[in-house]
């Protein structure tokens, strides 16, 4: 695997990148002269592993907690429930991202597509929208 070689300098909110090499004998040949402090490795390309996050969401947007689902789920949506305590029901998706904002926009625009074709809690019909 291909790597970067990072100069850096500072720390904490002065910290920051001085120079980037693509081989450590730069830059340590470019700390030596005074151009930074440490130089740091790191894996070049490195794909940023992707999860599933189990999202509930209410007519309203409002999301209960977001979490990674136990065991392997399909990406989609799964069912409308019903909360505890008792209330409206709630759409339940899972959604295939490495980050947990963005899956939560992908819920609330498929809610606002449930909306506007006015399916809410309709499982059957849900389930064609989205084949």
């Amino acid at each position: 695997m291909d790597k970067v070689y990072i100069v850096t300098s500072g720390e904490y909110s002065d910290y920051h990148i001085d120079a980037v090499f693509s081989c450590s004998e730069h830059a340590e040949e470019y700390k030596e002269r005074g151009g930074g402090d440490c130089v740091e490795e790191f894996p070049l390309d490195e794909p940023i592993p992707e999860a599933l996050f189990y999202v509930r969401m209410t007519i309203d947007g409002r999301i209960d907690p977001v979490t990674r689902p136990a065991i392997n789920r399909e990406v989609g949506f799964v069912y409308f429930c019903n909360p505890w305590p008792p209330g409206p029901p709630e759409l339940v998706w899972v959604v295939k991202t490495d980050d947990k904002e963005r899956a939560i926009k992908v819920v609330n625009e498929k809610r606002i597509q449930i909306l506007a074709l006015n399916i809410w809690n309709n499982d059957k019909k849900v389930s064609e929208m989205v084949k």
